[in-house]
């Protein structure tokens, strides 16, 4: 980036060069009284753009500035299709999630959440409040039952407040930067080496996602930074091959997520009708939805 810029600089210099030291007019005529000469005005050089900074010290930035927000909306949507010999499931999978104070000890947050399995599409809605209950509305059933927005399992419990920004050097080389409505985009592609590298840098966080062993054939990611320097949309493409149960598989996967308004005031409105939900017991065990 640095060697282009200076090549930029140069050139630059060299047009502006040009244009300002173009010799004076010889003092002897060179039309006669009779003619009209039509003089082209003198090009204004176009300025050099200053320089886009590197991806590593934008995601850094960027990083400290999210670690200051307390609410937050969120979307995420991800698509799978997993190939196995001549069979193909694709799945869908879409969420929504308000929460206005995510320092709270017990968090009040929406969720609204989407899919597609194997043809039959679902709907669930959630509401986690502030005392510690969970409202639930498959579109069948209302219940509610204690408990908090973890031990629902929605989002996963996992600490990434450091992954980003521990990557190595190698694959902050591979980054390209672009500017975009007053922010950045940064694209990352990386080849079958650095994939390897990647893993052994994110193995905690890969463990904590419980993702098993298995080989990435392809994997790039572009991140969206807006003006103010947060996070507005992190999205990735990646192709898998693993093994299951003695079984080859391969999948492709997709996902964006979406950071609505970062910075900003985040309300949750609970559902009008929460007495018509039917008290639930898990009897202590693990919920799952």
């Amino acid at each position: 980036m640095k060697k282009t810029f200076m090549v930029l600089l140069v050139a630059a210099a060299l047009l502006i060069a040009f244009v300002g030291c173009t010799p004076a007019a010889s003092t002897e005529p060179t039309v006669t009284p009779t003619e009209i000469v039509t003089q082209e005005p003198t090009p204004t050089p176009t300025p050099t753009p200053a320089p886009l900074p590197d991806a590593k010290s934008l995601i850094n930035a960027a990083s400290e500035k999210m670690a200051g927000i307390t609410g937050i909306d969120l979307s995420f949507d991800a698509v799978t299709i997993i190939k196995a010999g001549d069979s193909e499931i694709v799945t869908k999978t879409g969420i929504h999630m308000l929460m206005p104070d995510i320092t709270a000890s017990v968090p009040e947050a929406s969720v609204e959440s989407t899919g597609s399995f194997f043809g039959n599409e679902t709907k669930v809605s959630y509401y986690f409040s502030p005392d510690g209950k969970i409202y639930c509305d498959d579109g069948e059933t209302k219940y509610v039952t204690q408990g908090t927005i973890g031990d629902a399992g929605v989002i996963p419990d996992i600490d990434i407040s450091s992954d980003m920004v521990e990557f190595s050097d190698s694959i902050f080389a591979k980054a390209t930067v672009s500017a975009l409505d007053g922010g950045y985009r940064i694209n990352i592609a990386l080849s079958a080496e650095d994939i390897s590298t990647l893993m052994d840098e994110m193995k905690e966080f890969i463990e904590q996602m419980g993702i098993g062993e298995s080989d990435f054939e392809e994997f790039s990611m572009a991140l969206v930074i807006d003006g103010n320097g947060y996070l507005t949309k992190a999205s990735a493409i990646a192709k898998i091959t693993a093994e299951q149960d003695g079984s080859q598989y391969t999948a492709d996967v997709a996902f964006e997520i979406v950071i609505n308004n970062p910075g900003q005031p985040v309300t949750v409105t609970p559902p009008a009708d929460l007495d018509e939900y039917v008290e639930y017991d898990f009897g202590g065990g693990e919920i799952e939805f």
